[in-house]
């Protein structure tokens, strides 16, 4: 149970460090949901958003973001990109949202 508590804990913090960041860097690009738990933040595209394109020049720098559209099946819907928090550091949170806002504002 301790070690459970701890881990809570810890990824509660990777997400706030998330938040807080994407929330500077990336307001208007991508907006988020808190969730009260989880290892993964939603970011939500603004309507018309090229997800496809987005996440493929993400992943030309070295930044693994998914998008949701891979991820439902069936009718498309809202747009957006998953983001895992949980294996990395808040120095290493905070230099990957500047570097997907610099991906997002190259186009």
């Amino acid at each position: 149970m301790r070690h459970i508590r701890r881990m809570r804990g810890l990824y509660e913090e990777r997400r706030d460090c998330l938040l807080m960041h994407a929330k500077h860097y990336l307001d208007g690009v991508l907006n988020f949901d808190k969730t009260p738990s989880g290892l993964h933040l939603v970011g939500w595209l603004p309507d018309g958003a090229d997800e496809p394109t987005l996440v493929q020049h993400a992943n030309q720098h070295d930044l693994t973001v998914y998008p949701l559209s891979a991820l439902r099946r069936g009718a498309p819907g809202r747009a957006g990109l998953l983001l895992g928090f949980a294996a990395f550091t808040e120095t290493e949170i905070k230099a990957g949202v500047q570097q997907l806002a610099q991906v997002v504002r190259q186009g």
